[in-house]
């Protein structure tokens, strides 16, 4: 009878719930929106000396980061009102 020596994966720790609501900043925020506008950016300048014609692709890139934008926005707002709604659920759970 051949024995399995696959490893044994462990489960991960489990951190308390307190530690898992800590929000992504502001901060953080703007600097991946401006990685993310500068990539796009880099695109259409590489896709414009490829194929020299790029009013289709100006546009898209645009659309593009201009959506990353509105729903880092989004995300940014819905974070901030789900963890005060999670607040008092648990305030009201501890009473």
């Amino acid at each position: 009878m051949k024995k399995n020596k696959a490893p044994v994966l462990q489960e991960k720790e489990v951190k308390d719930p307190e530690s898992q609501n800590s929000l992504f900043s502001l901060k953080g925020y703007i600097i991946l929106n401006i990685i993310f506008w500068v990539y796009c950016l880099l695109q259409v300048i590489i896709l414009r000396w490829i194929y020299r014609d790029a009013m289709g692709i100006i546009f898209f890139f645009t659309v593009l980061a201009a959506g990353f934008t509105v729903v880092s926005v989004y995300d940014y707002i819905y974070d901030r009102i789900a963890l005060k709604h999670q607040k008092k659920e648990s305030a009201r759970e501890k009473q």
